[in-house]
């Protein structure tokens, strides 16, 4: 899966300095605007399926939030 994530220049890979066994794996620019993409797309889909506007998801978000500390 990682090697089709570098492919698509969303990840890089590069070995990892400390252990020369490992790698380490890094999002780039493009993977992060694809997630920011992905996120708005959920967000929407999620609004739509509970029926809360954006205010309320705000509203209902910061309540679970304090909710669980």
């Amino acid at each position: 899966m990682i090697d089709r994530l570098i492919l698509k220049e969303l990840v890089v890979k590069s070995q990892c300095p400390k252990d020369k066994r490992a790698f380490d794996i890094a999002i780039t620019e493009s993977g992060l605007d694809l997630l920011k993409k992905l996120d708005t797309a959920i967000n929407k889909l999620d609004l739509q399926v509970i029926g809360l506007s954006n205010d309320e998801a705000i509203i209902l978000s910061g309540l679970l939030d304090k909710g669980r500390s």
